[in-house]
């Protein structure tokens, strides 16, 4: 009986051989009958096989001749020159371009591979693969391996590989460098960001008592973290970890230490960082549009609720912690804000606006780190990533409210500062022309101020006070009211030389002396 074999229509093995149709049935009852050929190949094939033995009996009998070698399954000799990678899910995907050879990651799956020319060597019957690492035997014989380090530092791995066709043994021997590594947070994988987050929130909700039973006695709460920094940054007397040489060192150790508590918590995380100029580039003015800003990382901006309370998501009705006994850097309501934050509210605020107006983080861009980065003189580098790069960030993701309508206006007609006024009134509250109370009660006012008697006491008038200073250079003095003289002094268009004219520079500074509320 005819069986018919139905090819695949429209398809071919061979571009250039036309595929049939797909009527197209081929039948063995079709094809040319097998039987007249059968006795012609059997007769070739048996004289094939002469011709080959006697090939093979002629070489045999000469005089010098060789015998028959064995089939090699590769030519390549493996055990000579060979190296090793090493790589996780990643650095496969993104390289690490550094200075050690083989990096690897703590608590994280290392896959180690044997190498030749950069290619992975196969894994042939006739190799056989031993490693060693960190001077253990590891029991999987092959070409790849995973393993998992739980400490940083140099590891040593040896790899020996031997041929079992050739006899040939060959050993190499490298360190593999283990380190954390900080990432962007929007290149961790989903859970690794969630992992990451969970352990900062851990640092924000569990307090002291709670963390050091859960982890051990070296854990630190962020009363810990926001005492440390308040010490160094919320004195009258100087903010040592902003100004001059201090932003750099001081935040690089604030990290690690920050860093040490989210690894105590989990051993995998490390803490990522944030290129903000990415959301520049993509938001512009509405940064709360960035996934930072989301629920599930680290909440949205507030939408209409009293006070700017973030109140949704991750972070939501995160408590400020309040001052223990024996510290002395708080506000008038005994959080653990700088004194000048004379805001009650117990709970993390966060505004889309900086005092009404919109501000976006269009002053941090890439120029700015190009130009910090080519500084030729460390004092530079250091204004630039503390006033350039850094504290814009913190203004117009925190926001600032709370000032009346009416100073707000005088603010934008004479000289342009309510975006600069928390930066401006800083510097008025470390010379002493701003004075902010030390305690207040619920519901009276309770804000920073120029004191007359401060003026009186100095011999100063308010455009003494305002030069001695130095802040009027922040101002904008390109301004219809506002401008410097060739002399070099300023004036009031209009009023020069004035009573009047003091009297406009008074309310300048009393402006400059209240920065209202500042979010975190």
């Amino acid at each position: 009986t005819a069986v018919p074999i139905t090819r695949m229509a429209g398809y071919s093995t061979f571009r250039e051989i036309e595929a049939p149709e797909a009527s197209e049935v081929v039948r063995l009852e079709d094809r040319p009958s097998a039987a007249g050929h059968k006795s012609r190949i059997l007769t070739v094939c048996a004289t094939l096989v002469l011709v080959i033995m006697a090939a093979f009996t002629a070489s045999s009998s000469r005089k010098g001749s060789f015998p028959m070698l064995p089939i090699q399954l590769s030519s390549v000799d493996y055990t000579n020159g060979f190296s090793l990678s090493s790589s996780n899910e990643y650095t496969r995907r993104t390289p690490i371009n550094a200075v050690w050879e083989h990096i690897a990651e703590p608590f994280r799956v290392t896959t180690l591979e044997a190498t030749y020319n950069g290619e992975v060597i196969p894994n042939h019957h006739h190799l056989d693969f031993t490693w060693e690492v960190d001077g253990e035997a590891q029991d999987l014989k092959a070409n790849t391996i995973d393993v998992t380090f739980t400490s940083t530092g140099p590891k040593t791995v040896k790899l020996t590989i031997a041929d079992s066709s050739s006899g040939t043994v060959g050993t190499y021997e490298s360190e593999v460098v283990v380190k954390y590594v900080r990432r962007e947070i929007r290149s961790l994988t989903d859970e690794d960001r969630k992992r990451t987050l969970d352990a900062i929130e851990t640092i924000f909700r569990v307090d002291q008592e709670t963390g050091e039973h859960l982890y051990g006695e070296n854990y630190r709460s962020i009363q810990s973290f926001s005492e440390e920094h308040l010490n160094g940054a919320g004195r009258v007397e100087c903010d040592s970890w902003h100004d001059d040489a201090g932003i750099v060192t001081h935040h690089l150790g604030f990290t690690l230490e920050f860093e040490e508590i989210m690894q105590m918590i989990d051993p995998v995380v490390s803490l990522p960082y944030w290129e903000y100029t990415v959301d520049t580039d993509l938001y512009g003015y509405n940064i709360w549009e960035s996934p930072i800003f989301s629920e599930e990382w680290f909440s949205p901006f507030p939408s209409n609720t009293q006070n700017h309370i973030v109140d949704q998501g991750r972070f939501a009705y995160l408590e400020v912690p309040k001052v223990s006994d024996g510290f002395d850097v708080f506000n008038p309501y005994g959080l653990l804000r700088t004194p000048w934050v004379t805001d009650p509210t117990p709970y993390l605020t966060r505004g889309k606006f900086v005092n009404g107006a919109t501000m976006a983080i269009s002053g941090v861009e890439c120029s700015d780190f190009v130009t910090a980065f080519n500084a030729s003189d460390l004092a530079t580098l250091n204004m630039e990533m503390n006033g350039f790069t850094h504290g814009p960030v913190h203004i117009q993701i925190g926001g600032e409210w709370n000032l009346e309508e009416e100073m707000l206006d005088f603010m934008d007609d004479y000289g342009d500062f309510r975006a600069d006024l928390a930066l401006i009134f800083k510097v008025l509250w470390r010379t002493g022309f701003a004075r902010c109370p030390t305690t207040c009660t619920e519901g009276e006012t309770c804000q920073c101020t120029a004191p007359l008697e401060v003026l009186e006491q100095a011999g100063l008038t308010a455009y003494e006070a305002l030069m001695q200073a130095d802040v009027l250079k922040y101002l904008d003095t390109d301004g219809t009211n506002l401008y410097q003289a060739d002399s070099g002094r300023y004036h009031i268009r209009g009023k020069e030389g004035s009573p009047e004219e003091e009297q406009f520079f008074l309310k300048m500074l009393q402006a400059l002396s209240n920065p209202g509320y500042v979010g975190e």
